[in-house]
């Protein structure tokens, strides 16, 4: 397999991540804990909408 080391750096942080569980409970904490995260997210999470309603076929690049 040739990846290129972001790829690679990638795949070793996915699994990290997955094991902590920093998407599902790291994050999710720190939206209680930080009001600005919070708010970070919030506005994250509108520029995400906007941009898969603008850009629908985005959504298949995730799947």
């Amino acid at each position: 397999m040739n990846c290129t080391p972001f790829v690679i750096q990638y795949i070793i942080l996915s699994h990290i991540w997955a094991a902590v569980q920093y998407y599902d409970v790291l994050l999710p904490d720190l939206k209680e804990l930080s009001s600005p995260y919070a708010q970070y997210r919030r506005q994250l999470e509108a520029a995400n909408q906007a941009l898969l309603s603008r850009y629908p076929e985005i959504k298949r690049w995730n799947s």
